[in-house]
């Protein structure tokens, strides 16, 4: 299988917008409205809203690695932000 192309910011930012929407619903605890039915339908939601050509799976994938990515930032943020001096954060 062929590898895909990155992911741009635009398709990173309508997966943010979407996700966002339905915060609720994907990012809620289990309970008697919020169960791994009602997640797996808004991941569902969010696949064909965004018309794109890649799978659940793969929003998903790319939905934790920007969550990882913020966290990492913002810890290191926190981090130097602690310090004295001057700070400068480069995002790659």
């Amino acid at each position: 299988m062929k590898r895909q192309k990155n992911w741009t910011l635009d398709e990173q930012l309508e997966l943010i917008r979407a996700v966002g929407e339905r915060k609720c619903q994907i990012m809620g605890k289990f309970s008697a409205t919020v169960t791994t039915q009602t997640k797996r339908q808004a991941w569902d939601e969010i696949y064909r809203a965004m018309g794109c050509l890649r799978t659940p799976d793969q929003l998903q994938q790319c939905w934790r690695n920007l969550l990882k990515k913020t966290r990492q930032l913002y810890s290191l943020f926190k981090k130097h932000e602690q310090r004295t001096g001057k700070f400068i954060v480069f995002l790659s």
